[in-house]
């Protein structure tokens, strides 16, 4: 979450046309924005990590709620409530504090949000009948893909918004090309039902297709099945090396479909990104679990820990008014630290720490807002 609340800040992309020269400031810049369309970076990995973590909680809370002799129809119609409220709020965010002049689904809460439902009515099967499930729905989506018509030899690829000097795939793989592929056109279907300002035309970089909530429900389902085996009561050094080395056999087998199947993009989830994203997020989650729980290297974690328990509300602060913050820190400690070359650098920094602060103050005092 602080990832994504610094990147959100967008200072690194700044610095690195402020400094074209330097490779450090480039590096930065890169990983902390959005692949073009193929590929992955440091940034496209926060989504997937926070699907992935939806679903490896929920066997626990569900535990949890039966302890609390709460019925399963009472934990459906919970899980369906959270799922409206993630929505609605996911929209809210993509446009505060205006009405909902052109609607957007692409936001992580309104996919999680849309999926969600779905996950959970998988909590209580067999591993071998989650792992069914959550292939087939990548299968399916594949599928869907595949079969959707290729694009006419002159399609309309310069349209505004549009990244011109796109390398367009050629042969079978032009089924997930940019804007030519069926999420791109359910889009462009889908959303000008709702009333917009102006016509919606699909466009690169971060914007997912809404349809990528359907094999985001797998992404949730591997992180269910990581929490089913956490809660097994294996010892914590097999735990780790069985998700190390099944992190580390997600990231080969998705390199190796990018390459035969269909390819990595994020904006469209396509199976073999679901794969490749879901290898690092286990990989990253062995690295935390190994620290954590089998060196006991704990007090580090106290700062994630704030944030972790409010969530929702640091991600909310950051995209409603993260930036108000900034002007109090500019009478506090005068304007001049946030102007010439690295301005940007201590702008993002006090907004971080303030949000931070905030997350501190409600852990303190023992406030947790949850859905």
């Amino acid at each position: 979450m602080l990832v994504l609340v610094l990147g959100n800040t967008w200072v690194f992309r700044q610095q690195a046309k402020l400094f074209p020269e330097s490779r450090i400031w480039e590096f930065l810049g890169n990983q902390f924005s959005h692949s073009a369309w193929t590929g992955c970076t440091f940034w496209d990995l926060t989504m997937p990590s926070f699907l992935f973590l939806v679903g490896l909680s929920m066997p626990f809370s569900y535990s949890k709620r039966l302890q609390r002799r709460q019925n399963y129809i009472g934990l459906l119609g919970h899980a369906i409530y959270r799922s409206v409220v993630l929505v609605l709020l996911g929209i809210y965010l993509s446009s505060p504090f205006a009405l909902i002049k052109d609607m957007s689904l692409n936001n992580v809460l309104v996919q999680i949000g849309l999926g969600y439902s779905f996950a959970f009515l998988v909590l209580r099967k067999k591993s071998s009948t989650q792992l069914f499930i959550a292939l087939g729905i990548l299968i399916i989506f594949w599928g869907a893909f595949a079969i959707y018509p290729l694009p006419t030899p002159n399609p309309e690829y310069l349209v505004e918004g549009i990244q011109k000097d796109h390398n367009y795939f050629t042969g079978f793989f032009a089924h997930w090309d940019i804007n030519t592929n069926l999420g791109a056109s359910f889009d462009q279907w889908f959303l000008n039902l709702f009333p917009r300002e102006r016509l919606y035309r699909p466009s690169v970089g971060d914007n997912e297709s809404t349809l990528i909530f359907i094999p985001c429900i797998s992404t949730m389902i591997f992180g269910m099945m990581t929490g089913e085996f956490l809660r097994s009561n294996n010892p914590p050094k097999r735990v780790f090396k069985n998700v190390i080395a099944i992190g580390v056999g997600c990231i080969i087998l998705g390199l190796f479909l990018g390459q035969t199947l269909c390819p990595i993009v994020k904006s469209i989830w396509t199976p073999s990104w679901t794969i490749y994203s879901t290898g690092w997020t286990l990989c990253m989650f062995a690295f935390c679990f190994w620290l954590i729980d089998i060196r006991g290297y704990r007090s580090w974690a106290f700062p994630f820990l704030v944030v972790g328990m409010n969530s929702i509300t640091i991600y909310c602060m950051s995209m409603i008014g993260g930036w108000w913050f900034l002007k109090y820190w500019k009478i506090f400690l005068g304007p001049t630290l946030f102007e010439g070359s690295y301005g940007l650098i201590w702008a993002a920094i006090a907004v971080v720490f303030s949000l931070w602060l905030v997350c501190l103050i409600l852990y303190r005092i023992r406030l947790f807002v949850r859905i």
